[in-house]
């Protein structure tokens, strides 16, 4: 009688574990194949089970068999019923990770998605291939995503701008140093557009102390540079205004004093030229100290004018027949080895302005191109346009914010020398500033 209930208890337990496992993986959509091992086991418990049954009715065991056949069947039935609690344990325990993953993964994505920029991961090797690089990439470059990735179609470096291909490697520094790092360079857009881009990132490394990958975020800061740069042309405006403004006084103070003197060493030539005569030998000396006098007061009205006490002579005034006569003057100013080719046409409107100072600075320019092609054989070109209003005057040219509205006309000289530094370049509209 014990041991028919004992029997019937493994039974009991058997068909259990057999409907739980039914009732835990098929009903929540879990994989057949479980449900199949659970049942594959109970069909094996409940075989064995009967072998037991049948031996105890026809009496084949002895009575300590018996005890050790029921005790093994207990004990594998109650394992196979703890196995099925323990199995949806552990599967429902990995779906709650799986679950917590996916909203890990779901929350960082949209994060990522929504940031202004792009969250990369790329190789610490030289080509630098992304192994991971957000959406947010495809608005930046005008390139998608995937296009990046282990360089599928195009890498990286290929859209960095080439003056900036050294900047974007100089990260090795702070990698080996194991710091972050921060820089600046531009890439080309997939429109043909310079964006420029901020680079902020680390390097990773294993517990060994090995170089993984480099992670980092890349954003848009094009406005800021544009705002920087125009911030900053605005503090050179304002230092030159200001500096304008100290020699202007300087000038005009010097201008004047000195012209007095020349009104008088002037007053006294012309004098002494009336009294003497033209074939006398003192004659021509005298008329040189007249004309070099005439030059430095000719200067005189220029300085005081810069200082804002004198005023231009504004005349309508042909570029062509300007040039034309400063020809004879001109050849013998640049070297014999320099051309001279002149492209005004006789159609260029006519201009407001003063001939002096005109005629002063194609002068100047003129004899700066010959210097800078030096001894060599070289060509100085003058051309002339028309410009259809003070927008299109080139970004290069000094130019007031209060130019009106109205054609221009355009004069070019270039010349086949050395060209000027950056920081010469930067000076040139300077009062008195010279390279020599």
């Amino acid at each position: 009688m014990i041991q028919t209930s004992v029997l019937a208890l493994a039974i009991a337990l058997q068909i259990t574990a057999g409907l739980l496992s039914v009732r835990l993986f098929w009903r929540e959509g879990r994989r057949r194949a479980w449900t199949l091992v659970a049942l594959i086991f109970m069909v094996i418990g409940m075989r064995r089970s009967l072998i037991v049954l049948t031996g105890l009715q026809e009496g084949i065991y002895a009575p300590e068999q018996e005890f050790t056949e029921l005790l093994t069947l207990m004990v594998l039935s109650g394992f196979l019923l703890f196995g099925v609690f323990a199995m949806n344990y552990s599967i429902k325990s990995l779906e709650n990770t799986n679950r917590a993953l996916r909203e890990s993964e779901f929350t960082f994505r949209t994060m990522v998605e929504n940031l202004p920029g792009a969250v990369y991961r790329c190789n610490a090797d030289g080509d630098r291939a992304m192994l991971y690089v957000s959406d947010g990439i495809e608005a930046l470059t005008g390139h998608p995503a995937e296009e990046f990735i282990h360089n599928k179609t195009r890498s990286f470096g290929s859209i960095v701008h080439e003056k900036d291909l050294s900047t974007w490697y100089s990260r090795q520094k702070s990698v080996t140093d194991k710091r972050p790092y921060e820089i600046r360079y531009r890439l080309r857009h997939a429109n043909g557009n310079i964006v420029c881009v901020q680079d902020k990132g680390r390097a990773a490394f294993d517990h060994k102390g090995r170089l993984l990958w480099l992670s980092g975020f890349i954003w848009d800061i094009t406005d800021t540079v544009e705002a920087e740069a125009k911030q900053l042309s605005l503090e050179r405006q304002v230092q030159h205004a200001q500096k304008l403004k100290s020699l202007g006084v300087l000038s005009g103070g010097v201008a004047h004093d000195f012209n007095n003197l020349l009104m008088a060493i002037l007053g006294h030539a012309e004098l002494a030229m009336l009294v003497i005569r033209p074939s006398a030998p003192a004659y021509e000396n005298i008329w040189q100290i007249q004309r070099a006098s005439q030059r430095a007061a000719d200067l005189c009205k220029q300085l005081l004018a810069y200082s804002g006490r004198g005023a231009f002579e504004i005349k309508k005034i042909r570029l062509h027949e300007l040039v034309t006569e400063m020809l004879d003057l001109l050849k013998t100013s640049v070297s014999k080895k320099v051309a001279l080719d002149i492209k005004l046409s006789n159609d260029l409107p006519v201009v407001s302005g003063d001939p002096s100072q005109l005629t002063q600075v194609m002068m100047n320019l003129i004899i700066n191109a010959s210097e800078a092609i030096g001894d060599k054989k070289g060509t100085i070109t003058v051309t002339g346009s028309v410009l259809s209003s003070a927008e299109d005057i080139p970004s290069a040219a000094y130019k007031s914010d209060d130019m009106p509205a109205g054609r221009y006309v355009c004069v070019r000289i270039t010349d086949t020398g050395c060209g000027m530094s950056e920081e010469t370049m930067g000076r040139i509209f300077e009062p008195f500033f010279t390279t020599k």
